[in-house]
């Protein structure tokens, strides 16, 4: 049997002490594309293993010095050749031959005198295998890899959020403890400065105090947003009367609706009940759409609705003011983006209210949506989880 297929296939390690047999398999061994290698014997067949690293060995068993056997075993035993498959050829039909054969290593048997097709079936099957092992052998040394790549990036994004926790945790109180304290010196200095008639300074005295819990508003709405971001945020659920906490939320607002010169229209019918979830951050929502409303609407209208529908409940938030373009609208939830750069030097804000009431309605299991045309006025609407109890 022969073939034109001249391309190296693989290298072959021929051991025989018989001249003839070496030749025969020599030579369709190479005429159908392999690289040969031959050895008279179990030692030189070692030798020849060690620095040739041949894919496959045709080991006859019955040699003079060395025989087939003992050159397998040594061969297996050997860190550089124990993975080089291992064909016996052999006279010996014996099964307990070929069981010792077997547990010595070998991988398959070619029994003399040979059959050309059986043997080229054989060293091409082995050799298939060969080539699946390496790749297989080369793809797990990639996952090793991109596995100790992909740890080496867990560990460090685990140390990142850890500097990022203490970093949180130090600038909640470091930034926050003297901001406090300056607020609260002032007040004082206030109270002080009004009881001694020194009416001059009342205004200054007003706009640092404006000024500083502006800077901490800032701060707690930054820190507030890194903490939903780092999955930090804990929730205080509790038992609310809606109405009732409507009624707290519209004293808080009152004086930033007054500011502009704007009315406060609330409607929140009875018979809305209560509702399990943290009460301090739907506040946070509803103060921050009350806030921006107030703030883009002068000498207008800001309407509170609170309404039901089977067990969802909505907060709807409706001004009178300035609108927002409908190209701007898809953005209006993106951390620090606000309508446009005029309205920032305008109306002041970092554009963070916006984000972090829609990173709060996600955490609550509920969504908020906003709907609005230039000049008319917006409308923004809270969806909540709210079963009746």
């Amino acid at each position: 049997m022969s073939s034109t297929n001249t391309s190296h296939l693989g290298t072959i390690l021929v051991v025989d002490d018989v001249p003839a047999n070496v030749k025969v398999l020599m030579d369709f061994l190479t005429a159908n594309g392999f690289k040969v290698l031959t050895a008279k014997d179990g030692q030189a067949a070692i030798k020849r293993a060690e620095y040739a690293k041949p894919d496959l060995i045709l080991l006859d068993v019955m040699m003079p010095i060395m025989d087939g056997y003992e050159a397998c075993k040594v061969l297996k035993a050997q860190d550089n050749t124990v993975d080089i498959p291992i064909i016996f050829m052999t006279a010996l039909a014996d099964t307990t031959d070929k069981v010792k054969g077997f547990e010595l290593g070998a991988s398959d048997y070619i029994t003399k005198p040979f059959q050309q097709e059986e043997v080229l079936a054989r060293v091409n099957n082995h050799l298939k295998i060969v080539t699946l092992q390496k790749q297989l052998q080369l793809r797990n040394a990639e996952l090793e890899s991109l596995y100790l790549e992909q740890k080496q990036a867990r560990q460090a994004a685990e140390a990142a959020s850890k500097a990022k926790d203490t970093f949180l945790a130090n600038m909640s109180h470091e930034l926050r403890t003297p901001l406090n304290a300056i607020i609260g010196y002032g007040e004082i200095i206030q109270e002080d400065a009004y009881e001694l008639g020194f009416r001059d300074i009342l205004l200054d005295l007003d706009n640092i105090q404006l000024a500083a819990k502006q800077l901490l508003d800032l701060i707690n709405d930054v820190l507030d947003l890194a903490k939903i971001e780092a999955e930090k945020m804990e929730l205080q659920v509790e038992q609310i009367d809606i109405c009732e906490f409507i009624k707290n939320v519209v004293v808080l607002i009152q004086p930033i609706i007054k500011k502009n010169h704007n009315e406060l229209i609330v409607a929140c019918p009875e018979g809305l009940g209560t509702m399990q979830t943290d009460g301090k951050r739907i506040q946070q929502i509803l103060l921050n759409l009350l806030g921006n409303a107030a703030k883009f609407t002068r000498e207008g209208q800001v309407h509170l609705v609170a309404r039901r529908e089977g067990e969802k409940l909505f907060f709807d938030v409706r001004d009178t003011g300035i609108g927002i373009e409908q190209e701007k609208l898809e953005t209006i939830f993106q951390p620090f983006l606000q309508g446009d750069n005029s309205r920032t030097r305008k109306y002041g804000g970092t554009g963070l209210g916006l984000a972090l009431c829609q990173r709060i309605c996600q955490i609550l299991g509920g969504q908020i949506w906003v709907t609005s045309e230039l000049g008319k006025g917006s409308l923004f609407t809270v969806e909540l989880k709210a079963e009746m109890q």
